[in-house]
């Protein structure tokens, strides 16, 4: 699962956080008080869940390096069925 908005994606990642057979990654905005105040760099997560925690104002260029690698190393490392992307 693939989560590619504004906010972290704590819902899904908490529905699967135990699940060894879902990995979600979750490309977000992070600051102290952004809602929902989850995602932090030092959040240490179960299962196959990664947060990518983005300051304000991250470059497109930036931004695609650090999705390009993330997806990239989740791809090559859990080797999904499925990929969903939000």
């Amino acid at each position: 699962y693939i989560d590619l908005d504004l906010h972290h994606g704590d819902g899904v990642e908490e529905e699967f956080k135990m699940s060894k057979h879902v990995a979600t990654f979750s490309l977000h905005h992070y600051a102290a008080g952004f809602y929902p105040n989850t995602g932090g760099a030092l959040l240490s997560n179960s299962g196959f869940s990664i947060n990518a925690p983005l300051p304000e104002r991250v470059g497109d260029n930036d931004w695609l390096s650090i999705a390009a690698f993330g997806i990239n190393r989740i791809m090559d490392a859990f080797d999904p069925q499925y990929v969903v992307v939000q």
